[in-house]
C-alpha cells in the first residue's frame, strides 16, 4: 500500500448519490494512484498506468466498520470521466484529510463514508460528491514535499456506529518521533503482489523507524515525514495513497510515497501529521488540541 497524490481548490455543491450504481462500478476505470522513488531517488507518478494494482501487502481483513473514520474516494476530472482511487481519513463531519497528490488534477471526488465492502451497498454507508479540493500551497510532486489535502464536503455527515472521525495529535505531540511506535495503517488493496482486488478493507501493522533510517532508504526523506518498517514483508501500495498511519487512537501519518514496484521489506513514507497542525486548523474546522 504505497503511494502519493496533488492539487486543487474549486467551488461547487456537495450532493448525495444513490448507492445503487456507483456500487456497480468497474474498477478497472479508476487505476489507483501511487507516488514511488527507486533507488537513486527518482520521483515516479504511476498512478495513471492502467492495471497496476493497489495492495495492502499481507494485511488481513478488519472487523467491519472498526475504522468508521476510514474513506474511499473516486477522483474524476468531471463527472461521469474515468479518474483515480485513494483513501482518506474523516477529520471531522464535513473535513476529510489525504494526501496532496491524490487531490491533484481532480475536479471532485466520490467520498464513501462508513464503507467496509465497496462492491456492495451497505447499511450506513454515505456517498457524497464534493468539488472543494484543498492541497498545501507548497506541495511539489517533483520531490513529493508538503504532501498533505483537505476534501471540503460542503455539508456535515451525521455520525454514527458506521460513521465517526478520526482523533489528531495535540501539540504536545509536536517533536514526538513515535520511534518504535506500533502503528496501523488501512486501505482497500490486495493481500499479496499479482492478486486480485480486495473490496473489503484491509490493515496491517508495522513500527515506526528512526529519521535516520528512513533517510537511509529515500534520499528525499524530510524531517516532516515519517516511516514505518517493512519488515515480515508487510506495507502501503498502489491506492492506499491519503490513507491513515494511527498509533493508539490518534493519526500520526498520511500515506504519501514508497519504494517503486512496492517491494516487501521496504519502508512506506507518511506525511508527518504533527507537522502540519497549524495547516489543517487553518483550512478546516478541526481544532487542534494542547
Amino acid at each position: 500500500m504505497r503511494a502519493a497524490f496533488v492539487f486543487v481548490a474549486l467551488f461547487a455543491a456537495v450532493w448525495a448519490l444513490p448507492q445503487a450504481g456507483l456500487s456497480k462500478i468497474n474498477w478497472e476505470d479508476f487505476p489507483m494512484r501511487r507516488m514511488s522513488v527507486d533507488g537513486n531517488g527518482v520521483v515516479d507518478d504511476s498512478s495513471y498506468n492502467p492495471g497496476v494494482g493497489p495492495r495492502i501487502i499481507n494485511g488481513r481483513e478488519v472487523e467491519p466498520n472498526s475504522i468508521p473514520s476510514q474513506v474511499w474516494l473516486i477522483f474524476r476530472l468531471f463527472p461521469g470521466s474515468g479518474g483515480w482511487t485513494c483513501g482518506g481519513t474523516l477529520i471531522t463531519k464535513r473535513f476529510v484529510l489525504t494526501a496532496a497528490h491524490c487531490n491533484a488534477g481532480a475536479g471532485l471526488v466520490e467520498v464513501y463514508i462508513g464503507a467496509h465492502d465497496i462492491s456492495v451497498e451497505e447499511p450506513g454507508r454515505i456517498i457524497l460528491v464534493a468539488t472543494r479540493l484543498i492541497n498545501h500551497p507548497d506541495y511539489d510532486s517533483g520531490t513529493i514535499s508538503q504532501d498533505i489535502g483537505l476534501i471540503d464536503l460542503e455539508q456535515e455527515v451525521e455520525l454514527s456506529n458506521f460513521v465517526d472521525v478520526i482523533k489528531l495529535p495535540g501539540r504536545k505531540y509536536v517533536g514526538e518521533l513515535f520511534e518504535d511506535a506500533n502503528s496501523r495503517v488501512s486501505g482497500w488493496g490486495l493481500t499479496v503482489g499479482g492478486g486480485s482486488r480486495s473490496n473489503v478493507l484491509l490493515a496491517v501493522n508495522s513500527t515506526v523507524l528512526p529519521n535516520p533510517n528512513c533517510r537511509a532508504v529515500f534520499n528525499i526523506f524530510r524531517e516532516n515525514e515519517i516511516c514505518t518498517s517493512g519488515a515480515g514483508g508487510v506495507g502501503a501500495c498502489n491506492g492506499d495513497s491519503g490513507g491513515p498511519l494511527v498509533h493508539g487512537n490518534l493519526q500520526i501519518g498520511i500515506v504519501s510515497y514508497g519504494r517503486a514496484g512496492c517491494p516487501p521489506g521496504f519502508p512506506t513514507v507518511f506525511v508527518r501529521v504533527t507537522s502540519f497542525l497549524d495547516w489543517i486548523e487553518e483550512n478546516s474546522d478541526y481544532v487542534i488540541q494542547d
